[in-house]
């Protein structure tokens, strides 16, 4: 890929947080504790981010691992990730 243009306010995830099924992606949004699937459009992808164009406010805690176990109403604990990173489902 070659990069063409950069959006420093653009929105990324990185690729683990996102499940594709059937052309359709997915986020699992965390909320009071609870799984709740999010469809997402995706755009660029640079390194292991990939960008969000649609679907998400910025504000979102996301279950980065354990994805194919995730429904919603899934109750989850989270946290933190390494480096400082956001916030992670376990």
């Amino acid at each position: 890929m070659i990069l063409t243009a950069r959006d420093v306010n653009a929105l990324a995830v990185p690729e683990e947080a996102i499940s594709t099924l059937a052309g359709v992606s997915t986020v699992y949004v965390i909320e009071a504790g609870k799984v709740r699937p999010q469809v997402v459009t995706l755009g660029a992808r640079q390194d292991k981010l990939v960008e969000v164009a649609e679907g998400l406010k910025g504000d979102e805690v996301l279950a980065a691992s354990n994805l194919s176990q995730l429904a919603a109403g899934v109750a989850v604990e989270t946290t933190r990730a390494a480096r400082g990173a956001p916030e992670a489902a376990q």
